[in-house]
């Protein structure tokens, strides 16, 4: 996967404070009902972004993604992405189409500001929303 983030730079998305807002990432799937809920984590160092996704609901479900700086633009940055862990293939996860997708294709994120946060959406419709305002912790909710 080809990240593009554009004027995200450092005070963004994967900035060093990424860990220290209430972001959560959230799947759902109208036709079947289904949903799924993760708690992001980022280990962040000039070059290179380790990404871990936790499932509040399921403290055994974790996805590990490296991802790499390519290259920085006027527009943004450009990451390429691997995977570290992934559950098994055949646990249809509304997540692993996303994540299949992002591998595949250059995806560009575009943040969008309000009073209360901001909000980074994606073209295959990954909704990340950066709740600005509180700093007690992401509790566990059931969707």
């Amino acid at each position: 996967m080809d990240l593009l983030t554009p004027r995200l730079k450092a005070s963004g998305l994967f900035s060093q404070n990424a860990n220290n807002i209430n972001l959560q990432l959230g799947y759902y799937d109208l036709l079947s009902k289904s949903s799924e809920l993760y708690n992001p984590h980022f280990d962040i160092s000039p070059n290179a972004i380790l990404m871990k996704l936790f499932n509040p609901d399921d403290n055994r479900m974790q996805i590990t993604l490296r991802m790499t700086l390519e290259k920085v633009t006027p527009q943004g940055m450009l990451y390429s992405y691997k995977f570290i862990s992934m559950p098994g293939k055949d646990n249809d996860l509304l997540i692993a189409n996303t994540l299949g997708y992002l591998q595949r294709q250059s995806i560009m994120l575009n943040s969008v500001s309000y009073p209360g946060g901001n909000v980074t959406i994606t073209p295959s419709g990954l909704i990340i929303s950066h709740i600005s305002g509180s700093d007690a912790p992401i509790k566990k909710r059931r969707i």
